[in-house]
């Protein structure tokens, strides 16, 4: 009963300091934006602080490219991916548009300045352009191939639709990065694949009700591949790029799980 209370009391502690941090940056962050005042190292700070907050440690395996425009493709875990992959470098993210609107994660996306898209046939070359525009400014720029979030063990088909963007007409040659994230440990023990659910949020899994039992958890560990760049990406059809990528995405994650680090 005394554990049951604890975890509870935890994850409200836990949530009222998110809270609070996060509603204090909303207008700072509102006010650098109309002075056209660029804020990454502040998100990466408020991105870190939240891991902290939540109980949740980054480990990042490989280096970031220092090639511009940098596209990353990464495989999709949760919404912990957002704040994993913002803690470590000015990382912008490519989001369906339903996104925005969901409580929580729709403030994390808008203030990690997030892309939000339309997934449908008919508004692809006008998401494209959007990426376009946000890479040409010079932003590293992140998206999930799957469209959708995992159940932590295994990877999704990548869709190919988005790869476009590699080959798009731009001013400079966008460089693709893959990389992989995964959950690897909780309490500084190793998870077993039957508590995956509880770290993955994918299926019918309610979101209150999921980030209420990530909260209760304890500590997490969650670690990143920063895999090789591709950087002549344009000299291959979007299935190929895809192909790639994919192969390159799900041996990485395979590594995290087994041990195996990316230099």
């Amino acid at each position: 009963m005394q554990s049951f209370l604890i975890c509870n009391l935890i994850a409200i502690k836990r949530i009222i300091l998110t809270a609070t941090i996060t509603l204090a940056l909303i207008p700072f962050i509102s006010i650098l934006k109309l002075l056209n005042v660029r804020y990454g190292k502040i998100k990466c700070l408020y991105m870190r602080s939240i891991c902290k907050i939540i109980g949740v440690k980054i480990v990042v395996h490989g280096k970031l490219s220092k090639l511009r425009p940098l596209l990353i493709a990464s495989n999709h875990l949760s919404y912990i991916d957002i704040l994993a992959y913002g803690s470590i470098a000015p990382i912008e993210f490519v989001s369906k548009k339903e996104v925005s609107g969901w409580p929580f994660i729709g403030i994390l996306a808008k203030l990690a300045d997030t892309v939000f898209i339309d997934r449908s046939r008919s508004k692809s070359l006008e998401s494209r352009k959007k990426m376009d525009n946000k890479l040409n400014e010079g932003n590293v720029l992140l998206f999930f191939p799957e469209a959708t979030s995992n159940d932590g063990i295994n990877i999704l088909p990548f869709k190919s639709s988005l790869f476009d963007v590699v080959k798009s007409n731009t001013p400079n040659n966008i460089t693709l990065q893959p990389a992989a994230i995964a959950f690897t440990k909780i309490n500084n023990l190793p998870i077993g694949n039957g508590w995956k659910s509880l770290f993955a949020w994918y299926g019918n899994i309610g979101f209150i009700e999921h980030l209420w039992k990530f909260l209760k958890l304890g500590h997490a560990t969650v670690e990143i591949n920063l895999l090789e760049p591709i950087i002549d990406g344009q000299n291959m059809n979007r299935k190929l790029l895809k192909e790639i990528t994919e192969k390159e995405v799900k041996q990485g994650m395979s590594n995290i799980l087994s041990g195996i680090k990316t230099k």
